[in-house]
């Protein structure tokens, strides 16, 4: 006789409703992260100690071992509170993020715009999108090490949604503003090209602010000249190479550093900007965009340890929680320019970093992975969320194109009205296919649940 399936089960998505295409055998290390419930109490530990997915989770703290055992989960209270505690850490990240966008980098990136004379449309496309995108493509580069894409995948994929869908509608909510066609139709023509060609790929498996304009601080430049790098090279490099070729690559950048801060001290004056500023705004720009994204992948560290905790699946967390912890920057860079009147940058921005992200992205961590496993050929996966963001992706980019072209060219409420709607059916279509109300467009079901089935609460003998 089955067994009787609660509302508790069903809330915890550990019940499989669809047969999986193929049952799937695994080592304990291969084990999905996401089956720490699955086990004993007393041996949650040792299961995130061994489990490979447990790791790929820490950013520069490993937050699954601090909860599961640092911290005694059999003991609710003291459990509960450990997860009340990251998500204060997580406010405070976001709150640190949230002063430096607002404070250096919005002023960095329309610093850059107006001394190069860029267009709007030309320094969202290029400005905000390498700026918020390349920090990201080289985090992700760092820290992929597994051979399952379908994180990764539902990660640019769902951003790509979110970054054309809502935060494009929160520009135009901002205010109304005309659009150029020459500029727009082909980043949406593009973005439509790219929606289908990458699911058909996946199918196959210092400056004073009172004198803006004069009296630069020399000696604060000089400081981050010698410092800057050394940071980068520790935070990027720091488990990728051994200690002892660390210190050579530091050493040789601080002899570096160094004789370009004699020049820049023999060139430059105290009282009078040098002319290589132009070139310091844009390293301004993308220095910023590291610092930021070093405490967003933190911020995103402990929210991806919690989803696993709430026992959320891997695709869902994707399309959600990291796509909006990855775009935290984003919204807050966006909503500042619309508020001081840039709205076509914010807007240019929305449509050219999806491209960006999904193009650069994806294929530089697939080619990183053929290097790695010395083939020509790759397994791929796009889970069964997949093919839904592409195809919501296509739908949003054909709406906007749609919908200018009604307007002519003129963004007004109505275009960020449908758009808004457009990403709550998509958030709610997200959560019928988590708790398998209804079913995604794609196939691939490697369900985690199957690896235990002998412990998943209302399972069916086959």
């Amino acid at each position: 006789m089955e067994p009787v399936v609660t509302l508790l089960d069903l809330a915890q998505n550990s019940t499989p409703h669809y047969a999986a295409h193929q049952n799937i055998f695994v080592s304990l290390r291969a084990q999905p992260c996401s089956n720490v419930h699955s086990v004993l109490e007393d041996e949650r530990c040792l299961f995130v100690r061994e489990t490979e997915e447990c790791r790929e989770s820490m950013h520069y703290l490993d937050y699954m071992h601090f909860v599961y055992c640092i911290v005694d989960s059999s003991n609710v209270l003291l459990f509960t509170s450990a997860i009340v505690a990251l998500l204060l850490f997580v406010l405070l990240l976001g709150t640190l993020i949230y002063h430096l966008c607002v404070t250096r980098y919005v002023d960095s990136v329309l610093y850059v715009a107006k001394s190069w004379r860029l267009n709007e449309y030309i320094a969202g496309v290029t400005l905000l999108t390498y700026g918020n995108g390349l920090a990201q493509v080289l985090s992700e580069l760092k820290h992929h090490t597994s051979g399952d894409t379908e994180l990764i995948y539902n990660q640019y994929l769902g951003t790509a949604v979110y970054q054309v869908s809502f935060l494009a509608a929160l520009v135009i909510w901002m205010g109304s503003f005309a659009i150029y066609p020459e500029v727009i139709v082909p980043n949406l023509i593009s973005l439509m090209i790219v929606s289908l060609l990458v699911e058909e790929f996946m199918y196959d498996e210092q400056v004073n602010f009172a004198l803006p304009l004069h009296g630069w601080n020399k000696c604060l430049f000089i400081v981050n000249l010698i410092l800057f790098p050394l940071f980068l090279i520790g935070t990027a490099l720091v488990d990728m190479i051994s200690s002892e070729n660390l210190g050579w690559i530091c050493l040789g950048s601080l002899i570096g550093s160094a004789c370009f801060s004699v020049i820049v001290c023999s060139t430059s004056c105290y009282d009078r900007k040098p002319p290589f500023f132009t070139c310091i705004g844009l390293f301004a720009i993308f220095g910023t965009s590291y610092v930021i994204m070093l405490l967003s992948y933190e911020l995103i560290a402990i929210l991806e340890a919690l989803s696993i905790i709430a026992s959320v699946s891997s695709a869902s967390f994707a399309i959600t929680i990291l796509a909006w912890g990855s775009c935290w920057i984003d919204l807050i860079t966006l909503r500042t320019l619309a508020v001081r009147g840039y709205s076509r940058i914010g807007f240019a921005a929305c449509l050219g970093a999806p491209v960006f992200n999904i193009l650069i992205g994806l294929c530089t961590v697939f080619c990183v992975q053929m290097i790695r496993s010395g083939t020509t050929q790759i397994h791929v996966r796009d889970g069964t969320s997949g093919p839904t963001c592409a195809i919501y992706l296509f739908v949003t980019s054909m709406t906007i194109l749609l919908s200018v072209l009604f307007t002519r060219f003129e963004a007004r409420e109505s275009i960020a009205f449908c758009l808004t709607t457009l990403y709550v059916t998509f958030l709610a279509y997200v959560a019928f296919c988590e708790f398998e109300v209804t079913h995604g467009y794609g196939t691939d079901h490697n369900d985690d649940g199957e690896y235990f089935l002998d412990r998943v609460p209302g399972r069916r003998e086959h």
